[in-house]
């Protein structure tokens, strides 16, 4: 029954971790494509409004801090996923500015 115990222990941990880590995954990929509509509107001409400058700087300071967070617990898969949106992002900054 020992040997239940520490398996049942071993598994609640892993999958505690892989929660964790996804909420991390889906969180930073859902603040990246929260700016996607509004740049693919500005570059296909559907509004010529930009939005205020603030909720950029609010939502990218956000991604930044948790970019320095999965950096300095090591974990190679969000900053990865945080870098390839920001990297995205600034794609399409650069075609709405060069247009």
């Amino acid at each position: 029954m020992k040997d239940f115990e520490v398996v049942k222990t071993y598994i609640i941990g892993l999958l505690t971790q892989i929660t964790k880590e996804a909420f991390n995954i889906i969180s930073i990929i859902l603040l990246h494509c929260s700016t996607v509509p509004t740049l693919l509107a500005l570059i296909t001409g559907v509004i010529d409004k930009t939005p205020s400058v603030d909720v950029f700087v609010l939502i990218f300071a956000g991604l930044f801090v948790m970019m320095l967070r999965s950096v300095a617990h090591k974990e190679i898969f969000s900053t990865l996923v945080n870098c390839t949106g920001f990297f995205i992002q600034l794609v399409l900054m650069a075609l709405v500015v060069f247009k």
